[in-house]
Order: C-alpha cells, then sequence, then structure tokens
C-alpha cells in the first residue's frame, strides 16, 4: 500500500500498517460490528405466544433468537405523538412519570436518543420554552455570533446554535444523542409526512441506571470471546510469509471470518419510554 494505516494496539503503542490484508480485515470490522449493532438493536424473538421456538437448523438443534433493545422496550411504556409541537412537553411528563418515587433527585438525569429530524425539533422545543429568557446576550454568549469570511460583505457573521440539553423542574435533566441507525432508509422503510424516516422522529428514553447496576445491559457467553478465524493459501496475508505449510487454497488468496454470540437486555422496562410519531402506531 502506499499509506499507512495508524492503529493502536493493546498496549496503547501506536504503528503504522501497510498491507493490504490489514486494510480488507479493517473493513471487515466496521462491517461485522455495524451487523452485530443492528443485532442488538433490531433483533426480534423467535419464541411463540407458548415459549417454544420452531425454528430448527440443520443439525437439528434448535435456533433461539431473543428480542433486540427495541422490541424489549415496547414491553415498557410506549405513546405516540402527532403535533411535534408538543413533544418537549410529552418527553417532560414521560421522565418525570419514569422518575417521581423511583429516582433520586440527585440522579435524574436523562438519556435521549433520537434521529437528526428529532433533534431538532427538540432544539426549537426547548427554545420556545426559553423564549421569554433573555439567553441571547451576546456579551455573555460570544459564540452565538462569529465573523466569517464571505465575498458578499467585509464584515460578513454567523449566527446560530443548537439546544441539546434541557433541564426541567424537579432536577430531571434532559441529554439529546443522535442514533445513525434511525436514520437508515435501507432498515427503515416508513417514510414521515415531513421528510426523512418515520424513525427519525422518535426519541427513545434511556434511563441507563445508576453506574452500578446498569438498567440496560450487554450479554456475553461467560468465558467466551468473539472467535476469529483465517484460512490462507501459499503466503500470509498480514506477514507476507511465503511457503505456507498449513494452506487451505492453491490459489494466493486468503478468508476471514468471525462469530460473536451476543445479547442485550433490560432490568426494569418501567424506566425506559419510547415516544413516535403517530405515523409508527
Amino acid at each position: 500500500m502506499l499509506m499507512g494505516i495508524p492503529v493502536i494496539d493493546k498496549d496503547g503503542k501506536k504503528t503504522v500498517i501497510t498491507r493490504w490484508a490489514h486494510l480488507q480485515d479493517y473493513k471487515f470490522e466496521e462491517t461485522f460490528r455495524e451487523y452485530k449493532a443492528n443485532l442488538l438493536a433490531f433483533g426480534r424473538s423467535n419464541r411463540n405466544q407458548n415459549g417454544e421456538y420452531l425454528n430448527i437448523g440443520v443439525s437439528g438443534t434448535v435456533i433461539k433468537m431473543g428480542a433486540g433493545l427495541f422490541e424489549q422496550m415496547e414491553y415498557g411504556n410506549t405513546e405516540y405523538y402527532s403535533d411535534t409541537n408538543q413533544v418537549l412537553k410529552i418527553i417532560e411528563d414521560s421522565v418525570s412519570e419514569l422518575c417521581v418515587g423511583k429516582i433520586p433527585v440527585s440522579e435524574r438525569k436523562v438519556v435521549i436518543r433520537t434521529g437528526e429530524r428529532g433533534a431538532a425539533i427538540f432544539h426549537k422545543g426547548v427554545l420556545n420554552q426559553v423564549n421569554g429568557w433573555q439567553i441571547m446576550n451576546f456579551t455573555q454568549n460570544p459564540g452565538v455570533i462569529s465573523k466569517v469570511s464571505s465575498p458578499l460583505h467585509s464584515n460578513a457573521l454567523s449566527a446560530g446554535f443548537q439546544f441539546v440539553e434541557y433541564k426541567a423542574p424537579n432536577g430531571v435533566v434532559l441529554t439529546l444523542e443522535i442514533e445513525p441507525l434511525y436514520s437508515d432508509p435501507v432498515r427503515n422503510k416508513i417514510l414521515h409526512p415531513l421528510g426523512g424516516t418515520a424513525m427519525e422522529y422518535c426519541f427513545d428514553i434511556v434511563n441507563m441506571g445508576s453506574t452500578e447496576v446498569p438498567n440496560i445491559q450487554l450479554a456475553r457467553l461467560n468465558g467466551q470471546e468473539e472467535m476469529r478465524g483465517m484460512r490462507s493459501g501459499m503466503r500470509n496475508p498480514y506477514t507476507g510469509a511465503l511457503n505456507n505449510p498449513y494452506m487451505s487454497f492453491e490459489d494466493d488468496k486468503a478468508e476471514m471470518h468471525k462469530q460473536a454470540t451476543l445479547g442485550v437486555f433490560i432490568l426494569d422496562t418501567t424506566r425506559v419510554k419510547r415516544i413516535l410519531p403517530s405515523i409508527l402506531a
């Protein structure tokens, strides 16, 4: 390769790799991580109402598929809205219901995951809420207006800001995060009348719980890490070494394989909530 790929090993040491196989392995790992993320988020359980699994593999083993994060959240609280101007109030009321009598005031920090269009709705809602405050004092907020270069004027200016956090009454702090999966048109087929996918208007209230016992946790098989394997031909694709005594192909090529068994679970579904546009009802 004509360009190096900087990487950091397990010891934190930075090195540069220059072999083609490392680039392909990097791209493969990106795709593999995307598969795992889709599985954890959108996975659907194949267990029927009687608690039975009817899918049988070629070997005769029963195939068990657990519910993903979104399916588990649906067992908790789901609410639909049609008026985007009321979203912030719905979120504030929903979080209050989740917190009162359950979470101390000092720990009411809630993460809300949404799409890019949902982030714009959240910003407009907060802007309307604080419209009567004198928040646009340029002396105290110099970043709101800044000088830029433009052929249109010798003293060109740029103005703008975005609210990504809102401090509601009774210690509730709402922090916004963008979820790229909501904007994926391949995964999300239903479109919204205002543009984009309907999932971009989804607001997922994810109360992660305390740091000691997170409410949402990843699950893995005890003692079993993710597996990696390779089959190669006459040479090692990573080191370039020739005369591979355990070659799998007569051609000068290699195959990489990866396998992972993992899942996600919610300890208390009453501490999470989905606020969806009415088109998804």
